[in-house]
């Protein structure tokens, strides 16, 4: 499964309603001060989830997927 960063996935396979665990998501980005030092990827990260909910409609925030599948050798 891809999961969406920075930039919102083009194609999305499957979406998940996270909108009872965004303060726990954001209090564990938090943890990480260095990476937010210079980048508040916490408040984009929570601007991106809200988007997907407002999109796709399955919940106020909401982190959306993309299934690749492979062949098996």
């Amino acid at each position: 499964m891809c999961y969406e960063v920075w930039t919102p996935l083009q194609e999305v396979s499957y979406v998940e309603d996270i909108s009872k665990f965004l303060d726990l998501k954001i209090k564990a980005l938090e943890q990480h001060k260095s990476q937010l030092q210079d980048i508040n990827y916490d408040e984009a990260i929570k601007g991106l989830n809200r988007y997907r909910g407002i999109m796709t409609g399955k919940g106020r925030f909401c982190e959306c997927f993309q299934v690749l599948k492979t062949n098996k050798i």
